[in-house]
């Protein structure tokens, strides 16, 4: 069969992507009790088991057809010519449908997380963001100096301190959720309004304004093809293409690990699915948003990346990290980060192959 590696490679994939979702969300406190260490190092083990296992399917009832670029599943006993025809109609009609602007308000809304105190920082980042042409509305940060993670009757809801603790081998540092909080903060004053996206910008981010307003007025037009566009981001990311964008650049998934939150685009759609699960709150917000796989969304980026953070350290996290040398510790944070990483990839992989967007 042509296409018979495809398949196995696809069938293989699809089980560990299955098998992933389903312990993300089993609790397995009724068979081990309450440790985390022990879902993190179960939860490994059946997916590293899993990527090694044979995944039935049943060869003789379809075969991937290859058209304009994409694979579509087809059943055997369905003519080429005519499934090659039903495609064309379904292409046709999808340009045929009114545009995004004509069915939908399309209203951009934007804001900038700021603490009161760094009039300097605001000083840097509003010509940019003024120059944009999007409305725009300042978020006071939540200041990391006036947050205190000492146990009280609601810490546990607040900050998962002990799940923390085994991922990041270190308590969550003041600043660092006091970041959160201001993310959140800002996503829920964007559901309070009628836009349907929301551009969120830290205050140390540097961008042309005039490519980045290009840049998102193409991306509302291709918004079906995402749920966050990440404009600024640490780690290479090993990005893949899935559209072409304006300055030749490119609408990117990325098949291994990124990070920061410095500027990205969001919709209703995805800030409800966040706000609904931010808490207790078990990492920084730029490792939180970022977990597609988890959320169920299209985290993407803009590659070459138009935006980078300048203006120096944070004001909001400025604590020093402290990792603890429990080996303990180190094992749960090693099968998380190993858990993370497989299923980052397959979920993004299993996208791009599929272009599910």
């Amino acid at each position: 069969m042509k296409y018979k590696l495809i398949q196995i490679l696809v069938c293989m994939v699809s089980g560990a992507i299955t098998l992933l979702m389903i312990i993300q969300s089993i609790k397995f406190t009724h068979i081990m009790g309450d440790s985390g260490f022990w879902k993190l190092f179960f939860s490994s083990i059946c997916i590293m088991l899993m990527l090694l296992l044979p995944f039935p399917w049943p060869w003789k009832l379809h075969t991937f057809f290859r058209h304009k670029g994409k694979f579509h599943l087809v059943p055997y006993n369905f003519v080429y010519e005519d499934w090659r025809l039903l495609l064309d109609i379904r292409d046709k009609t999808k340009k045929e449908l009114p545009k995004f602007r004509e069915i939908n308000n399309g209203k951009i809304t934007s804001y900038i997380i700021n603490l009161e105190r760094a009039q300097e920082r605001l000083n840097y980042v509003l010509p940019q963001i003024s120059s944009l042409g999007i409305p725009y509305e300042i978020i006071p940060a939540i200041d990391g100096n006036k947050i205190l993670l000492e146990p009280s009757d609601n810490a546990d809801f607040v900050v998962n301190m002990d799940t923390y603790k085994y991922i990041f081998r270190m308590q969550p540092e003041p600043g660092t959720i006091g970041c959160s909080l201001s993310h959140e903060k800002a996503l829920k004053q964007f559901l309070r309004s009628d836009n349907e996206f929301a551009i969120i910008f830290e205050d140390d981010v540097f961008f042309d304004p005039r490519k980045l307003s290009v840049l998102i007025e193409d991306l509302v037009q291709k918004k079906h093809k995402w749920d966050i566009v990440s404009f600024e981001l640490n780690h290479h990311g090993h990005p893949v293409s899935i559209a072409e964008l304006p300055y030749d650049k490119k609408l990117v998934l990325y098949l291994t690990n990124v990070k920061h939150s410095g500027a990205y685009m969001i919709n209703r759609k995805t800030a409800n699915k966040l706000i609904k699960n931010f808490f207790p709150i078990e990492m920084p917000f730029d490792h939180y948003f970022s977990r597609s796989w988890e959320h169920g969304i299209q985290f993407c980026g803009v590659e070459p990346r138009p935006g980078k953070q300048e203006f120096g350290n944070s004001q909001i996290k400025n604590c020093e990290k402290q990792k603890t040398k429990s080996l303990f510790t180190a094992v749960t944070s090693f099968f998380y980060n190993v858990n993370s990483s497989i299923a980052h990839s397959l979920y993004n992989f299993f996208c791009y192959l599929f272009r599910w967007f």
